[in-house]
């Protein structure tokens, strides 16, 4: 033993002296010296505070600690009278060394449980949150959908350029047939159409959820039949019988699970189809993917003779044949498009697909499907993936101030023999420990964060039901938490030299200065914890900019106090254009006399609901379409149809002429219309819109409809976004024209009170009072369209705020460590400098001091990695650049000030230090 090395109870070396000899002969040394150097490593620092104990008081601790040991080594090398023990050969004698380790770093963890414990929760946060955001990427980018052969499965749309840029089609049912009959790189080909249809039930009429599918939609989407069988070929013959097959879901909740279902008629719009079958649970659209949003499905239906027209409206799906490439496939659908006009001359003409650019694209369905939610979650992705460095780092000075602790400790036991790699497995071991309870932990808190991320989530994020983290998230964080661990091992490594322990035992026991390796190392995880964390709050910042931006926005209509619900009545096969405005005209009259309503209309296309299509216009003027295609544009506009009410219930204003009247549809002849000021600009840039005439779906020979007002843009899909380029034509048509009337509308009614949901039971009585066979559907406030349109980016700010404010905290916490760490260490100095005359005030700022630099380091390195970092949120920002110099400046100030405010408590400590304590202590 060295000289000067302090010396162990002779009860204690007793108990060790009688515990190796009963290890077999190989071992009894190298137990005892591990023995001896781990009750050292326990006892030696505690000599100090406790020089007034009795030996007895402080052997019997020990004591208790030696017969630990002794039962541990019994029971690693089964030392029973039962037992003969054999173990030999290297494999085993690593095991041994393995296992006791790991006793001992357990120990040494349970026996500082405070440090432990933040060290564990620290990292279960950073692991929890990273663990949570892998899992929606894994289900919602990774593997989004859950469908047999899906990563064969591709989107079809058509790309038509001339339109406008991004501008894509569904597919027409002409495209079905021929791509159908004439792809070899496409094993299957189907089209879908969602719709609905009405329903008596005896809690009266009820909207169904229909779609309706070529029949090898089914196939590709991995359908079963629970009851019955599924749509076939013959089902899809036209002219066949219509059957249908109900969804597990609405076959229990609409029909109460009744298996005799199958083979009978289900009375559906002014029809009865057969049922043939019930869905297992799980079968939806691939757009519709997690969710429960198709009641019946039907047979297409199409007659590959035709006739076919050019109504792109048709969301189609397709899977590759066995050893095709998509490549290979795109090239195929190019080569076919070429001669559309060739096969289908009369709905296809060679402008469109030379001139326009109209071209069939295969994308992958998974692409198709998750849209640009992706952008969002890998933004989350990688700001939770500061957020754990953030934790690791807070750990890791944790990790090391222990150690600088336990110097002392490590020395005595290299001086009793213990080697570099029992260190450096000792360590290993600890490290290991941590990260995983700090892993075990976070998948604890992802089970439970992840259910509520899919709560807040917004509509359009496919497949969030019923997700849990799964094997590959389990896998990842497991990952994850080996590289935390092998990063404080490394840490630790760093400052634990053989030559800085040989030190440690030549030093004074009283000595408690620390080197300047250790203090920088400290220090430059506080200022990697200040940079992450400021981007972190900039990202959150630039975000929170976003949404006063956007809520800043006029969108072009007031919905406050809106309510909108969705009304179809029942077709009859009788009635006509006059008929329908007949029932119409009943049920506005009787909404509007109810009280508190001061607004009632008819539209076909809500504002932000993304419709608003593009449908060509016909004009009378023969240069129309060569000024449009000197000016890059088409005829094409979005239609809507609307009864007279709309705009004032709405609240779009009236910019030119009036809107439509009472008067227009009771006598249609007259041919009225209003356009919106894009829609005018568009087709008469610099000229009054009013008496322009127009045809709807592009009639170049009438009737001639007049546009009589120009009211307000609204936006279609997005605040902010594009405007929709509308023009609104009457609920009536003008006699013997054809081709767009609608099969339903939504009311729109604006009350006077704060809730227009409250107004829904009365309107369903004005309805009913019309029509009872009129079922009334997704009823809502129009504000829940507004919250829609702004779900993704305020989702995505209330995560990211969480992470900044999380990544506040443990910056924080970091640097008031390491500042009251550094305080503690240099107790004595700073009493020396009081007793010498120094004022209490000047100690407080040597310490604010030391901080300030540390911020102002970090402040440097996180502006840069900020700017960096929100490049990638460009596509998310609206009215704020990334690189937001005053948003910069707000996080910079309220980064610096959360520090400093850290580093107040133990720089007030170090000035209330006094000198004759500080130097008595050390």
């Amino acid at each position: 033993m060295t000289p000067g090395a302090p010396r162990l109870p002779l009860l204690v070396r007793a108990i060790l002296a009688i515990g190796a000899r009963l290890a077999p002969r190989a071992h009894r040394e190298r137990w005892r010296r591990e023995w001896t150097a781990e009750l050292l490593a326990e006892w030696t620092p505690a000599i100090a505070v406790e020089r007034e104990a009795t030996p007895r008081t402080r052997s019997l601790p020990l004591a208790r600690l030696a017969l630990g040991s002794w039962r541990d080594a019994r029971a690693l090398h089964h030392l029973d009278p039962a037992h003969t023990p054999h173990r030999e050969g290297r494999t085993m004698s690593l095991i041994d060394r393995l296992v006791t380790t790991t006793r001992h770093a357990v120990r040494g963890l349970l026996q500082r449980p405070a440090a432990t414990g933040v060290a564990v929760l620290t990292l279960s946060l950073g692991l929890g949150a990273t663990a949570a955001i892998f899992t929606l990427l894994d289900r919602v980018v990774f593997s989004p959908l859950d469908l047999p052969d899906a990563d064969r499965l591709v989107a079809l749309r058509n790309d038509v350029p001339c339109v406008g840029e991004g501008t894509r089609w569904h597919l027409a049912t002409a495209q079905l047939v021929y791509y159908g009959a004439e792809s070899r790189t496409l094993d299957r080909v189907a089209i879908t159409s969602e719709s609905g249809a009405n329903m008596l039930t005896p809690d009266g009429p009820v909207r169904v959820r229909t779609a309706v599918v070529s029949v090898d939609a089914m196939e590709m989407l991995g359908a079963e039949a629970a009851h019955g069988r599924l749509l076939d070929a013959d089902d899809d013959r036209p002219g066949a019988p219509m059957v249908a097959v109900l969804s597990h879901g609405f076959w229990e909740r609409a029909l109460g699970a009744d298996p005799s279902i199958v083979g009978r008629g289900l009375p559906l719009g002014d029809g009865t189809v057969e049922v043939v079958g019930v869905l297992k649970p799980g079968v939806s659209l691939p757009w519709n993917a997690g969710t429960d949003a198709t009641d019946v499905w039907m047979p297409g239906q199409v007659d590959p003779a035709g006739p076919f027209q050019n109504s792109h409206v048709y969301p189609a799906f397709a899977r590759l044949a066995p050893g095709a490439e998509l490549a290979a496939a795109q090239a195929e659908l190019d080569a076919l498009g070429t001669r559309l006009p060739d096969r289908f001359p009369d709905t296809y003409s060679r402008a469109l697909v030379d001139d326009c650019g109209f071209r069939a694209r295969a994308t992958p369905l998974a692409d198709d499907v998750v849209g640009d939610v992706d952008q969002a979650l890998w933004l989350l992705f990688g700001s939770v993936g500061m957020l754990l460095l953030l934790a690791a780092a807070n750990v890791a000075n944790l990790v090391l101030v222990r150690l600088e602790a336990r110097r002392g400790a490590m020395a005595v036991r290299m001086a009793l023999g213990a080697g570099a790699a029992d260190l450096r497995r000792l360590l290993g071991i600890e490290s290991a420990l941590l990260a995983g309870a700090g892993a075990l932990g976070g998948l604890l808190i992802a089970a439970w964060g992840v259910p509520a991320l899919a709560r807040l989530a917004p509509e359009g994020v496919p497949g969030l039901d019923g997700t849990l983290p799964g094997p590959s998230a389990v896998a990842f964080t497991f990952g994850v938490a080996a590289l935390v661990a092998f990063g404080l091992t490394g840490a630790a490594l760093t400052q634990l030299r053989a030559s800085t322990l040989a030190s440690a035992v030549r030093n004074d026991t009283r000595t408690r200065t620390s080197g300047l390796g250790p203090q920088r190392l400290r220090r430059g995880l506080v200022v990697a914890q200040m940079s992450l964390a400021l981007a972190l709050v900039v990202g959150a910042g630039l975000l929170v900019r976003t949404i006063g931006a956007l809520e800043s926005v006029d969108p072009g209509f007031d919905p406050e106090g809106v309510l909108t619900v969705d009304l179809y009545p029942t077709p009859n096969g009788r009635w006509d254009d006059i008929e329908r405005w007949t029932t119409w005209r009943g049920i506005l009259d009787r909404v509007r006399a109810l009280p508190g309503v001061e607004a009632a209309g008819l539209v076909t296309e809500l504002p932000l609901s993304g419709g608003f299509g593009c449908t060509v216009q016909g004009f009378p003027d023969p240069g129309m379409n060569e000024r449009l295609q000197a000016r890059g544009l088409t005829t094409c506009a979005g239609q809507a149809v609307v009864a007279p009410g709309v705009f004032e219930a709405l609240g779009i204003p009236l910019l030119e002429g009036r809107t439509l009247e009472r008067s227009d549809l009771d006598a249609p002849e007259r041919g009225s219309v209003v356009v919106s000021r894009e829609y005018a600009e568009r087709f008469w840039p610099g000229q009054s819109a009013l008496g322009r005439r127009v045809a709807p779906s592009g009639r170049s020979d009438g009737p001639w409809y007049t546009v009589v007002g120009v009211v307000g843009d609204i936006p279609r899909e997005t605040i902010g976004g594009e405007p929709a380029n509308a023009i609104y034509y009457p609920a009536v048509r003008i006699p013997e024209s054809s081709g767009y009337f609608p099969l339903g509308f939504t009311l729109v009614v604006r009350t006077n009170g704060v809730d227009p949901l409250a107004r829904l039971a009365e309107v369903r009585g004005a309805v009913h009072a019309v029509d009872p066979t009129m079922p009334l559907a997704d009823a809502s406030a129009l504000t829940s369209a507004v919250d829609r349109a702004l779900a993704r980016v305020t989702f995505t700010a209330l995560l990211l705020r969480i992470a900044a404010a999380v990544g506040l905290l443990l910056a924080a916490v970091g640097l008031y460590g390491v500042v009251s760490y550094v305080v503690a260490r240099r107790t004595r100095e700073i009493g020396t400098r009081i007793a010498l005359g120094a004022e209490p005030r000047g100690m407080e700022w040597m310490v604010l001091r030391g901080t300030a630099a540390l911020v102002a380091a970090g402040l440097a390195l996180g502006v840069g990695l900020a700017l960096v970092g929100t490049r990638w949120m460009a596509g998310m920002l609206f009215g704020v650049r990334p690189a937001d110099p005053l948003t910069l400046a707000i996080a910079a100030l309220l980064l610096t000030g959360v520090a400093m405010a850290a580093a107040w408590l133990p720089a007030r400590r170090a000035a209330r230090v006094d000198p004759a304590v500080a130097l008595r202590a050390e």
